[in-house]
């Protein structure tokens, strides 16, 4: 069965034009977006996420992204896309048997002045971890060398007709530059082993940029929003953490405004959104 692809940006919730303050030196983050409309049933379809040139601001960076979906999609790839990253990358599978839409978010950073060559660089854990059928089991550990940790992501393994790992629960731990980590774990819904791998994005070449981490508790409606606080903090990326009995994905985690990231995962439980809240002055 072949991939569907889609490469269509969109800016939500602040058009280009409007972004303010083309003099200041602050970044200024927005999102972008990329909706497939109708993926076919019993499908696959991938979404790549590039952020729109703004005449205002002379640097652009791709620091993290998400996703939106209906519970009947199994995501299997949320990830930076390229290395410094250039794009996000979402690729899922459409379980139901009627057409069903899916949008995939990047979230962009824009600057003007120094510095003028900072990237967003992709550790991968040292190896792809292997689920056991029906288990589930979280991945090999994935840490920024240098730099500050701002988003992270996974991939795991799709054979074609089925998404074996489907449920992820995004594990951050963040206590300063360099040792920033990142850690997934999959449930294994196949009759036979598959694999996924953990992937951290870190931000270099910007010696003044912090980083540090919010969280919060869904709440009874199954809604959590982790949102940054302090001057100039923007949430660059973000994860969850579910409880592994409801067996679930968020259908969606997504930056919402520039200072929050929401995830909403329907249960309520001891489940948590965190948000990467990066400071780069």
């Amino acid at each position: 069965m072949r991939t569907r692809s889609l490469f269509v940006s969109s800016v939500m919730g602040v058009a280009l034009l409007g972004l303010a303050g083309s003099a200041s030196a602050a970044p200024t983050q927005i999102t972008a977006s990329a909706t497939y409309s109708g993926v076919d049933p019993l499908a696959p379809v991938t979404l790549n996420v590039s952020c729109p040139t703004n005449p205002s601001y002379s640097h652009t960076l791709v620091v993290g992204g998400g996703f939106q979906a209906p519970h009947d999609f199994a995501v299997y790839e949320n990830r930076a896309h390229g290395n410094p990253a250039t794009s996000w990358q979402v690729s899922a599978f459409n379980m139901a048997s009627d057409f069903r839409d899916i949008t995939a978010y990047a979230n962009c950073l824009y600057w003007n002045g120094n510095p003028t060559n900072p990237k967003v660089v992709t550790a991968s854990a040292s190896s792809t971890t292997t689920i056991a059928a029906g288990a589930t089991k979280s991945s090999t550990t994935a840490k920024c060398a240098s730099g500050v940790i701002v988003s992270g992501g996974y991939l795991s393994s799709y054979n074609g007709d089925a998404v074996p790992v489907y449920i992820f629960n995004g594990n951050t731990s963040n206590t300063g530059a360099s040792t920033g980590t990142w850690k997934v774990t999959g449930y294994n819904n196949t009759g036979t082993s598959q694999t996924v791998r953990a992937e951290v994005n870190c931000l270099t070449g910007w010696s003044s940029a912090k980083t540090s981490q919010a969280r919060q508790q869904v709440s009874s409606e199954g809604i959590a929003q982790a949102t940054c606080t302090g001057k100039g903090a923007v949430a660059s990326g973000g994860g969850w953490s579910i409880t592994s009995a409801h067996r679930n994905f968020p259908y969606q985690c997504v930056s919402f405004g520039p200072t929050d990231y929401t995830c909403d995962m329907d249960y309520a439980s001891s489940s948590l959104a965190y948000a990467e809240c990066l400071v780069a002055p």
